[in-house]
C-alpha cells in the first residue's frame, strides 16, 4: 500500500462529487450500447455520454 493512497482516494471522491454537482451528465441517445458478457457486463465499444453544465 502506498503512504497517500488514502489521502488520494479521498481527493478522487471530492472531486467526482463536485464534477456531478457542477454538470449533468447522461448518455446520449445516438449511440446504441452493445452489451459484451464476460465476468461483468460490459459496454463493447464503451458508452458515450454527454457532459452539459448546470
Amino acid at each position: 500500500n502506498c503512504i497517500g493512497q488514502n489521502f488520494a482516494m479521498s481527493e478522487m471522491k471530492i472531486i467526482l462529487a463536485r464534477i456531478l454537482h457542477r454538470f449533468t451528465i447522461r448518455l446520449d441517445p445516438d449511440h446504441k450500447v452493445e452489451k459484451v458478457l464476460r465476468l461483468v457486463v460490459q459496454a463493447k465499444d464503451g458508452i458515450r455520454l454527454l457532459v452539459s453544465q448546470r
